[in-house]
């Protein structure tokens, strides 16, 4: 998982309580808004790939990744997910513990 943030230093210490405050939120994740969140992936991921070049490359870097036949798994992996797979894997995985800071200097 990454948050990118494109911000001045002056604010990491205010954006990094945000950010752990949002994943703090998932722990009160409603069935709804679960629903929803599904619903604008699966729909975000058809409309991303409706053209033959994004498709392909989808479908090869899936490929890479280990097995092209994910792309055609990906919506229906997303739909099995449930309310108590978010919370789990949020209250493992969203801590400060797993988390890291990388600051890029762009002059």
């Amino acid at each position: 998982m990454c948050v990118y943030v494109n911000s001045h230093k002056k604010n990491i210490k205010e954006i990094k309580k945000i950010i752990f405050e949002q994943f703090e939120r998932i722990q009160n994740l409603t069935t709804d808004e679960l629903i929803n969140a599904k619903n604008y992936i699966e729909g975000d991921f058809i409309l991303s790939h409706e053209d033959t070049e994004d498709l392909a490359e989808e479908i090869a870097f899936c490929e890479l990744c280990g097995n092209s036949d994910d792309f055609e798994t990906y919506v229906h992996n997303i739909k099995q997910v449930t309310l108590e797979d978010v919370k789990k894997t949020a209250k493992k995985y969203l801590t400060k513990d797993y988390s890291e800071v990388i600051i890029k200097q762009i002059k």
